[in-house]
Protein backbone atom coordinates (compact mmCIF):
# COMPACT_ATOMS: atom_id res chain seq x y z
CA UNK A 1 0.00 0.00 0.00
CA UNK A 2 1.04 3.56 -0.64
CA UNK A 3 3.19 5.32 2.38
CA UNK A 4 0.03 7.07 4.33
CA UNK A 5 0.85 11.07 5.61
CA UNK A 6 -0.77 12.01 8.56
CA UNK A 7 -3.56 14.41 8.21
CA UNK A 8 -1.72 17.97 9.33
CA UNK A 9 -3.54 21.01 10.88
CA UNK A 10 -3.84 23.31 7.68
CA UNK A 11 -2.36 21.00 5.19
CA UNK A 12 -2.52 22.75 1.74
CA UNK A 13 -4.73 21.29 -0.72
CA UNK A 14 -4.35 20.68 -4.22
CA UNK A 15 -7.21 20.95 -6.87
CA UNK A 16 -9.28 20.29 -3.33
CA UNK A 17 -7.34 17.75 -2.29
CA UNK A 18 -5.04 17.13 0.39
CA UNK A 19 -1.34 17.75 -0.79
CA UNK A 20 0.05 14.80 1.13
CA UNK A 21 -2.90 12.34 -0.60
CA UNK A 22 -1.34 13.81 -4.01
CA UNK A 23 2.10 12.83 -3.20
CA UNK A 24 1.36 9.64 -2.33
CA UNK A 25 -0.58 8.98 -6.61
CA UNK A 26 2.31 10.38 -8.13
CA UNK A 27 4.74 8.42 -5.92
CA UNK A 28 2.06 5.17 -6.86
CA UNK A 29 2.73 6.09 -10.59
CA UNK A 30 6.51 6.97 -10.62
CA UNK A 31 7.38 3.93 -9.04
CA UNK A 32 5.01 1.31 -10.80
CA UNK A 33 3.81 2.52 -14.08
CA UNK A 34 7.06 1.89 -16.04
CA UNK A 35 6.85 -2.21 -14.49
CA UNK A 36 3.35 -2.16 -16.16
CA UNK A 37 5.20 -1.10 -19.30
CA UNK A 38 7.98 -3.31 -19.10
CA UNK A 39 5.08 -6.45 -18.07
CA UNK A 40 3.16 -5.69 -21.39
CA UNK A 41 5.86 -5.24 -23.47
CA UNK A 42 6.96 -8.92 -22.15
CA UNK A 43 4.04 -10.06 -23.26
CA UNK A 44 3.83 -8.59 -26.77
CA UNK A 45 7.56 -9.94 -26.93
CA UNK A 46 7.35 -13.52 -25.84
CA UNK A 47 3.16 -14.10 -26.48
CA UNK A 48 2.72 -11.63 -29.47
CA UNK A 49 -0.37 -10.49 -27.84
CA UNK A 50 -1.96 -7.17 -26.43
CA UNK A 51 -3.87 -7.41 -23.08
CA UNK A 52 -6.51 -5.42 -23.20
CA UNK A 53 -7.19 -6.12 -19.92
CA UNK A 54 -3.43 -4.69 -18.49
CA UNK A 55 -4.26 -1.75 -20.71
CA UNK A 56 -7.54 -1.49 -18.67
CA UNK A 57 -6.05 -1.43 -16.03
CA UNK A 58 -3.74 1.33 -16.50
CA UNK A 59 -6.85 3.07 -17.97
CA UNK A 60 -8.39 2.66 -14.54
CA UNK A 61 -5.55 4.31 -12.74
CA UNK A 62 -5.84 7.28 -14.68
CA UNK A 63 -9.65 7.30 -14.39
CA UNK A 64 -9.10 7.03 -10.05
CA UNK A 65 -7.24 10.00 -10.39
CA UNK A 66 -9.56 11.83 -12.05
CA UNK A 67 -11.90 10.71 -9.57
CA UNK A 68 -9.66 11.96 -7.02
CA UNK A 69 -8.97 15.28 -8.31
CA UNK A 70 -13.37 15.96 -9.59
CA UNK A 71 -14.51 18.43 -6.93
CA UNK A 72 -17.64 15.94 -6.86
CA UNK A 73 -16.16 13.53 -4.73
CA UNK A 74 -16.32 13.93 -1.18
CA UNK A 75 -13.05 14.19 1.16
CA UNK A 76 -13.63 10.63 2.69
CA UNK A 77 -13.93 8.89 -0.34
CA UNK A 78 -10.20 10.40 -1.42
CA UNK A 79 -8.02 7.61 0.37
CA UNK A 80 -10.40 4.78 -1.41
CA UNK A 81 -9.24 6.38 -5.06
CA UNK A 82 -5.50 5.54 -4.19
CA UNK A 83 -6.39 2.01 -3.11
CA UNK A 84 -8.24 1.33 -6.07
CA UNK A 85 -5.79 2.77 -8.24
CA UNK A 86 -2.90 0.73 -6.66
CA UNK A 87 -5.00 -2.56 -7.08
CA UNK A 88 -5.21 -1.86 -10.79
CA UNK A 89 -1.94 -1.26 -10.92
CA UNK A 90 -0.42 -3.98 -9.70
CA UNK A 91 -2.75 -6.04 -12.27
CA UNK A 92 -1.10 -4.46 -15.01
CA UNK A 93 2.17 -5.62 -13.66
CA UNK A 94 1.43 -9.41 -12.89
CA UNK A 95 -1.65 -10.34 -15.60
CA UNK A 96 0.78 -10.13 -18.66
CA UNK A 97 3.13 -12.45 -16.50
CA UNK A 98 0.26 -14.95 -16.07
CA UNK A 99 -1.12 -14.74 -19.49
CA UNK A 100 2.72 -15.77 -21.33
CA UNK A 101 2.87 -18.45 -18.75
CA UNK A 102 -0.19 -19.64 -19.21
CA UNK A 103 0.22 -19.73 -23.17
CA UNK A 104 3.62 -20.75 -23.02
CA UNK A 105 2.80 -23.88 -20.91
CA UNK A 106 -0.28 -24.79 -23.20
CA UNK A 107 1.91 -24.70 -26.53
CA UNK A 108 4.68 -27.19 -24.10
CA UNK A 109 2.43 -29.22 -23.36
CA UNK A 110 0.95 -30.20 -27.23
CA UNK A 111 4.69 -30.14 -28.15
CA UNK A 112 5.38 -32.61 -25.03
CA UNK A 113 2.59 -35.68 -25.72
CA UNK A 114 4.06 -35.26 -29.51
CA UNK A 115 7.71 -35.89 -28.05
CA UNK A 116 6.91 -38.17 -26.01
CA UNK A 117 4.18 -40.03 -28.19
CA UNK A 118 6.85 -40.43 -30.96
CA UNK A 119 10.89 -39.51 -29.96
CA UNK A 120 10.94 -41.30 -26.93
CA UNK A 121 10.33 -44.68 -28.11
CA UNK A 122 12.81 -44.74 -30.96
CA UNK A 123 14.91 -42.55 -28.74
CA UNK A 124 17.62 -45.28 -28.41
CA UNK A 125 17.60 -46.55 -32.21
CA UNK A 126 19.28 -42.95 -33.02
CA UNK A 127 22.56 -41.53 -31.56
CA UNK A 128 21.67 -38.10 -32.51
CA UNK A 129 18.93 -38.07 -30.49
CA UNK A 130 21.01 -40.59 -27.28
CA UNK A 131 20.96 -36.88 -25.28
CA UNK A 132 16.89 -35.95 -25.49
CA UNK A 133 15.41 -35.32 -22.14
CA UNK A 134 13.30 -38.06 -20.79
CA UNK A 135 9.65 -37.90 -19.06
CA UNK A 136 11.05 -37.82 -15.61
CA UNK A 137 13.36 -35.02 -16.35
CA UNK A 138 11.15 -33.41 -18.26
CA UNK A 139 8.37 -33.79 -15.12
CA UNK A 140 11.11 -32.88 -12.69
CA UNK A 141 11.31 -29.02 -14.45
CA UNK A 142 7.59 -28.97 -15.15
CA UNK A 143 7.09 -29.58 -10.98
CA UNK A 144 9.03 -26.71 -10.42
CA UNK A 145 7.57 -24.44 -13.03
CA UNK A 146 4.44 -25.21 -11.72
CA UNK A 147 5.90 -24.49 -7.80
CA UNK A 148 7.02 -21.10 -9.46
CA UNK A 149 3.86 -20.39 -11.16
CA UNK A 150 1.68 -21.09 -8.45
CA UNK A 151 3.64 -19.01 -5.80
CA UNK A 152 3.06 -16.07 -8.64
CA UNK A 153 -0.47 -16.36 -8.28
CA UNK A 154 -0.67 -16.64 -5.07
CA UNK A 155 0.67 -12.65 -5.20
CA UNK A 156 -2.57 -11.74 -7.46
CA UNK A 157 -4.84 -12.75 -4.27
CA UNK A 158 -2.79 -10.74 -2.25
CA UNK A 159 -4.09 -6.64 -1.31
CA UNK A 160 -0.62 -5.35 -0.14
CA UNK A 161 2.25 -4.44 -2.10
CA UNK A 162 5.21 -5.47 -0.28
CA UNK A 163 8.19 -7.38 -0.54
CA UNK A 164 6.03 -11.27 -0.79
CA UNK A 165 4.01 -9.33 -3.51
CA UNK A 166 7.30 -8.40 -5.68
CA UNK A 167 8.66 -12.53 -4.96
CA UNK A 168 5.77 -13.19 -6.70
CA UNK A 169 5.90 -11.25 -9.65
CA UNK A 170 10.06 -12.55 -9.63
CA UNK A 171 8.97 -16.07 -9.54
CA UNK A 172 6.65 -16.34 -12.32
CA UNK A 173 9.79 -15.05 -14.57
CA UNK A 174 11.62 -17.51 -13.14
CA UNK A 175 8.77 -19.91 -14.08
CA UNK A 176 9.25 -18.69 -17.79
CA UNK A 177 12.52 -18.93 -18.01
CA UNK A 178 12.80 -22.71 -16.92
CA UNK A 179 9.94 -23.09 -19.13
CA UNK A 180 11.33 -21.83 -22.07
CA UNK A 181 14.59 -23.44 -21.17
CA UNK A 182 12.92 -26.58 -21.28
CA UNK A 183 10.88 -26.31 -24.73
CA UNK A 184 13.88 -24.91 -26.43
CA UNK A 185 15.97 -28.29 -25.25
CA UNK A 186 12.98 -30.28 -26.21
CA UNK A 187 11.95 -28.24 -29.46
CA UNK A 188 15.61 -28.65 -30.67
CA UNK A 189 15.30 -32.66 -30.60
CA UNK A 190 11.88 -32.83 -31.74
CA UNK A 191 12.90 -30.89 -34.75
CA UNK A 192 16.37 -33.19 -35.27
CA UNK A 193 13.77 -36.56 -34.80
CA UNK A 194 11.69 -34.93 -37.74
CA UNK A 195 14.66 -34.26 -39.61
CA UNK A 196 15.94 -38.53 -38.90
CA UNK A 197 12.26 -39.70 -39.77
CA UNK A 198 11.44 -37.15 -42.78
CA UNK A 199 14.83 -39.42 -44.27
CA UNK A 200 13.50 -42.55 -43.06
CA UNK A 201 9.90 -41.75 -44.63
CA UNK A 202 10.98 -40.98 -47.87
CA UNK A 203 13.22 -44.16 -48.23
CA UNK A 204 9.76 -45.65 -47.66
CA UNK A 205 8.04 -43.25 -50.06
CA UNK A 206 10.49 -43.74 -52.88
CA UNK A 207 9.92 -47.68 -52.52
CA UNK A 208 6.24 -46.95 -52.90
CA UNK A 209 6.66 -44.74 -55.49
CA UNK A 210 8.50 -47.26 -57.44
CA UNK A 211 5.78 -49.47 -57.24
CA UNK A 212 3.20 -47.18 -57.83
CA UNK A 213 4.72 -46.70 -61.21
CA UNK A 214 5.73 -50.45 -61.95
CA UNK A 215 1.51 -50.60 -61.74
CA UNK A 216 0.44 -47.70 -63.58
CA UNK A 217 -0.94 -47.92 -67.38
CA UNK A 218 1.81 -46.87 -69.71
CA UNK A 219 1.21 -43.55 -71.64
CA UNK A 220 -0.63 -43.96 -74.97
CA UNK A 221 2.45 -44.12 -77.63
CA UNK A 222 4.99 -45.24 -75.43
CA UNK A 223 6.06 -48.81 -74.33
CA UNK A 224 4.15 -51.21 -72.41
CA UNK A 225 7.14 -51.60 -69.76
CA UNK A 226 6.65 -49.56 -66.67
CA UNK A 227 9.30 -46.20 -66.53
CA UNK A 228 12.22 -47.04 -64.56
CA UNK A 229 13.16 -44.44 -61.63
CA UNK A 230 16.58 -45.13 -62.40
CA UNK A 231 16.44 -43.63 -65.65
CA UNK A 232 17.86 -40.12 -66.00
CA UNK A 233 14.82 -38.36 -66.63
CA UNK A 234 11.84 -38.95 -65.91
CA UNK A 235 9.01 -38.15 -69.17
CA UNK A 236 7.23 -34.84 -68.56
CA UNK A 237 3.74 -36.50 -68.02
CA UNK A 238 5.15 -39.38 -65.87
CA UNK A 239 3.72 -39.76 -62.83
CA UNK A 240 6.87 -38.87 -60.86
CA UNK A 241 7.43 -36.05 -62.64
CA UNK A 242 3.76 -34.90 -62.11
CA UNK A 243 4.52 -35.27 -57.82
CA UNK A 244 7.88 -33.13 -58.56
CA UNK A 245 5.92 -30.27 -60.18
CA UNK A 246 3.82 -30.05 -56.89
CA UNK A 247 7.15 -30.91 -54.20
CA UNK A 248 9.50 -28.76 -55.65
CA UNK A 249 8.06 -26.02 -57.88
CA UNK A 250 4.82 -25.32 -56.88
CA UNK A 251 5.64 -23.14 -54.00
CA UNK A 252 8.07 -21.31 -56.18
CA UNK A 253 5.08 -20.14 -58.32
CA UNK A 254 3.54 -18.81 -55.36
CA UNK A 255 4.26 -15.23 -55.02
CA UNK A 256 1.65 -14.42 -52.58
CA UNK A 257 -0.14 -16.42 -50.28
CA UNK A 258 -3.37 -17.65 -52.10
CA UNK A 259 -6.92 -16.29 -50.24
CA UNK A 260 -8.85 -19.11 -52.68
CA UNK A 261 -8.12 -22.57 -53.67
CA UNK A 262 -8.64 -21.50 -57.39
CA UNK A 263 -5.10 -19.11 -57.16
CA UNK A 264 -3.04 -22.76 -55.92
CA UNK A 265 -5.11 -24.80 -59.06
CA UNK A 266 -4.29 -21.98 -61.54
CA UNK A 267 -0.60 -22.01 -60.45
CA UNK A 268 -0.24 -25.92 -60.70
CA UNK A 269 -1.77 -25.65 -64.04
CA UNK A 270 0.66 -23.22 -65.52
CA UNK A 271 3.54 -25.96 -64.18
CA UNK A 272 1.70 -28.78 -66.01
CA UNK A 273 1.54 -26.79 -69.08
CA UNK A 274 5.24 -25.80 -69.08
CA UNK A 275 6.56 -29.62 -68.36
CA UNK A 276 4.05 -30.29 -71.66
CA UNK A 277 1.19 -32.91 -69.30
CA UNK A 278 -1.57 -33.42 -71.54
CA UNK A 279 -4.18 -32.92 -69.09
CA UNK A 280 -7.84 -31.91 -68.87
CA UNK A 281 -9.17 -29.69 -66.29
CA UNK A 282 -12.64 -29.99 -64.75
CA UNK A 283 -14.01 -31.54 -67.88
CA UNK A 284 -14.72 -35.10 -66.33
CA UNK A 285 -18.00 -36.01 -64.41
CA UNK A 286 -17.72 -38.65 -61.89
CA UNK A 287 -21.53 -39.56 -60.64
CA UNK A 288 -20.82 -41.22 -57.21
CA UNK A 289 -24.08 -42.05 -55.01
CA UNK A 290 -26.30 -39.05 -55.54
CA UNK A 291 -23.52 -36.67 -56.17
CA UNK A 292 -21.18 -35.71 -59.18
CA UNK A 293 -17.29 -34.94 -58.33
CA UNK A 294 -14.89 -33.33 -60.67
CA UNK A 295 -11.26 -33.16 -60.19
CA UNK A 296 -9.56 -30.32 -60.38
CA UNK A 297 -6.83 -32.57 -63.06
CA UNK A 298 -7.25 -35.71 -65.06
CA UNK A 299 -4.32 -37.26 -67.00
CA UNK A 300 -5.52 -39.86 -68.98
CA UNK A 301 -2.50 -41.34 -69.89
CA UNK A 302 -1.39 -42.15 -66.58
CA UNK A 303 -5.03 -42.86 -65.18
CA UNK A 304 -4.66 -40.48 -62.40
CA UNK A 305 -6.69 -37.78 -61.03
CA UNK A 306 -5.24 -34.73 -58.89
CA UNK A 307 -7.24 -32.81 -56.78
CA UNK A 308 -5.23 -29.06 -55.44
CA UNK A 309 -6.82 -28.09 -51.87
CA UNK A 310 -5.87 -25.14 -49.71
CA UNK A 311 -5.79 -25.22 -45.95
CA UNK A 312 -5.61 -21.82 -44.84
CA UNK A 313 -7.52 -22.04 -41.02
CA UNK A 314 -7.47 -24.41 -38.29
CA UNK A 315 -11.11 -25.76 -39.11
CA UNK A 316 -10.52 -26.35 -42.82
CA UNK A 317 -8.05 -29.25 -41.62
CA UNK A 318 -10.72 -31.38 -40.41
CA UNK A 319 -12.90 -30.28 -43.51
CA UNK A 320 -10.04 -31.53 -45.82
CA UNK A 321 -9.60 -34.80 -44.23
CA UNK A 322 -13.37 -35.19 -45.13
CA UNK A 323 -13.58 -33.82 -48.24
CA UNK A 324 -10.27 -36.12 -49.52
CA UNK A 325 -12.38 -39.33 -47.83
CA UNK A 326 -15.26 -38.09 -50.22
CA UNK A 327 -13.06 -37.45 -53.00
CA UNK A 328 -10.88 -40.57 -52.97
CA UNK A 329 -14.33 -43.35 -53.21
CA UNK A 330 -15.83 -41.38 -56.00
CA UNK A 331 -12.49 -41.10 -57.59
CA UNK A 332 -11.32 -44.55 -57.69
CA UNK A 333 -14.57 -45.52 -59.43
CA UNK A 334 -12.73 -44.32 -62.55
CA UNK A 335 -9.42 -43.78 -62.36
CA UNK A 336 -6.05 -45.77 -60.73
CA UNK A 337 -4.12 -43.41 -58.98
CA UNK A 338 -4.83 -40.24 -57.08
CA UNK A 339 -3.04 -37.46 -56.29
CA UNK A 340 -3.93 -35.24 -53.65
CA UNK A 341 -1.74 -31.68 -53.00
CA UNK A 342 -2.99 -29.58 -49.69
CA UNK A 343 -1.26 -26.26 -50.40
CA UNK A 344 -0.48 -25.80 -46.88
CA UNK A 345 -0.81 -21.80 -45.23
CA UNK A 346 1.33 -22.87 -41.80
CA UNK A 347 -1.96 -25.00 -40.29
CA UNK A 348 -1.02 -28.64 -40.30
CA UNK A 349 1.89 -29.15 -37.50
CA UNK A 350 2.29 -32.98 -38.44
CA UNK A 351 2.42 -33.41 -42.48
CA UNK A 352 3.10 -37.20 -41.77
CA UNK A 353 0.12 -37.55 -39.32
CA UNK A 354 -1.88 -36.10 -42.12
CA UNK A 355 -1.03 -38.14 -44.85
CA UNK A 356 -0.77 -41.55 -43.53
CA UNK A 357 -4.24 -42.51 -43.12
CA UNK A 358 -5.09 -41.45 -47.03
CA UNK A 359 -2.05 -43.26 -48.27
CA UNK A 360 -3.36 -46.58 -46.42
CA UNK A 361 -5.93 -46.68 -49.67
CA UNK A 362 -3.96 -48.28 -52.73
CA UNK A 363 -2.47 -46.10 -55.31
CA UNK A 364 -3.20 -42.48 -53.37
CA UNK A 365 -0.87 -40.23 -52.59
CA UNK A 366 -0.96 -36.91 -50.40
CA UNK A 367 1.24 -34.08 -50.71
CA UNK A 368 1.47 -31.72 -47.87
CA UNK A 369 3.27 -28.09 -49.89
CA UNK A 370 4.13 -25.40 -47.25
CA UNK A 371 3.97 -22.17 -48.03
Amino acid sequence: MAQRNTLKRNERLICGVRESLITDFLHLIRDNYRKADRAMFFMEEHAHLTSTASVANLRDVLSHLATLLDPKTLPKNHRAQLENAEEHLRRAILEPYLIVLGRESREFRVLCERYSEKLLPVKSQYPALSGAPGRETINATLRKVAKFAADGRAAKAMNLWNPHWERGVAKLLRAHVLLSELDAKVRGYWNQYQMIIGEDFRQKELEALRDLVRRSPAPPNESKDPPSLAASADPPNGLLHIISLAERHLRKVMRVKPDHEKQVQDAFEALLIGADADHKRELVRIEYSSKAYIPDFVIDGLSLTIELKLCSHDAKEKELIAEINDDILAYATRYRNLLFIVYDLGVIRDPERFTSSFEQHPNVLVRVVKH
